[in-house]
């Protein structure tokens, strides 16, 4: 979600008052393994992220309830690696878009190799399972009764 504050206005104009808003979406941490590797590659490319993961902090994304009036009856950051169904350049071929843009298309598919070589040691197993550092930011907020 780019655009929090959007994200947020229009759920508040679709409850009813007293209606509840419940979520979760990656939250801070969210694949930073992944995310430093791809860094890591693109640094060799003398290039940058393009556009980052955008993941909130809990304080923050908090702030911005609060401040549209919504009361926050709880909010926390959940750590939950998940096994990713084959290895991690699946998740790219999802995800890849936003990070690799600024390569020219013809260095993509080298790129997405090499982030997946730099992450081989790290998120992936002695049996060849890959698992994702998620981290999910999830909160149940409510609209106040305005009656």
């Amino acid at each position: 979600m780019k655009s929090p504050k959007l994200v947020i206005n229009t759920v508040w104009q679709a409850l009813k008052s007293g209606g509840r808003f419940v979520a979760e979406f990656g939250g801070y941490g969210n694949v930073a393994i992944i995310f430093n590797a791809i860094e890591t590659a693109l640094a060799t490319h003398r290039s940058t992220v393009v556009a980052g993961p955008g993941i909130p902090r809990v304080e923050d994304y908090q702030r911005l309830l609060k401040a549209r009036g919504v009361e926050v009856l709880s909010i926390a950051l959940l750590p939950r690696p998940t096994r990713l169904s084959g290895n991690v350049r699946g998740w790219f071929e999802t995800f890849d878009q936003s990070y690799s843009s600024a390569l020219p298309l013809a260095e993509r598919k080298h790129f997405i190799s090499e982030v997946v070589a730099v992450l081989r040691p790290m998120p992936c197993d002695s049996d060849g399972h890959w698992t994702a550092d998620y981290v999910g930011l999830r909160f149940a907020a409510r609209k106040p009764d305005l009656s």
